[in-house]
């Protein structure tokens, strides 16, 4: 089904939390544009910090976003080491979205729809892309795929066609990302407003399942 247009991203501009329901989950996330003369990196680990903060309920110590390596992505930690949390972040086109959330793991991503008109659908199976033209929303499930990666931390390239996503409702998502070694399983929510597509997703921390068999394991050892 088409996504609906929802509030959420434009309420979210001037960086307030909104706790969303995901699949099971509640994730926290807030979307806004830099401060003047603030860059995109550094506001964006910003808002996550404040994000990690309103979704803790009051957590007063400094919160940093770290980076691993190589896969960039990002981890909470505070004076006495990480948080209980998982982060999440992305901006394009001047706007920047961060998500955090506590019993799941999450992924978020952003991107400008109307500057994505063409080439992504490459990235796409046949059913995939019926849906992205049904929906009128170019990009729109490019995020979902780059959101479900993320979710599942996994830590190896991005492989869009290796990431399966099918609607959900009015405006979620499921996806499967299945490759020679993991299968991992979620779901996903679609915020499209003002000409941007925010995509968010969860999958759980215990949900990856490996497809390896062991010989396969002990020659990678």
């Amino acid at each position: 089904m088409m996504p609906r247009s929802h509030s959420v991203v434009a309420a979210s501009k001037s960086g307030s939390t909104r706790h969303l329901a995901v699949g099971d989950e509640i994730v926290s996330i807030a979307t806004r544009v830099p401060y003047p003369g603030e860059s995109l990196s550094t506001g964006v680990r910003r808002l996550a910090a404040e994000v990690i903060r309103d979704h803790l309920r009051g957590h007063h110590g400094m919160i940093r976003i770290a980076t691993v390596l190589p896969s960039g992505r990002p981890v909470a930690t505070d004076s006495t080491g990480p948080l209980r949390v998982t982060v999440s972040l992305a901006h394009d086109d001047g706007l920047m979205a961060a998500a955090a959330a506590e019993r799941c793991n999450v992924g978020i991503d952003v991107i400008a729809s109307k500057a994505r008109s063409s080439g992504l659908d490459f990235w796409l199976d046949p059913g995939e892309q019926r849906w992205e033209k049904r929906a009128g929303i170019p990009g729109l499930l490019w995020a979902a795929k780059e959101s479900a990666y993320k979710a599942s931390r996994l830590d190896t390239p991005f492989r869009p066609r290796e990431i399966a996503v099918s609607p959900r409702g009015d405006d979620g998502f499921r996806f499967t990302w299945s490759n020679r070694w993991h299968v991992v399983i979620g779901s996903g929510r679609l915020l499209v407003d003002e000409g941007h597509v925010v995509a968010v997703a969860t999958a759980s921390r215990h949900g990856q399942r490996s497809t390896a068999s062991a010989a396969e394991r002990a020659a990678c050892s």
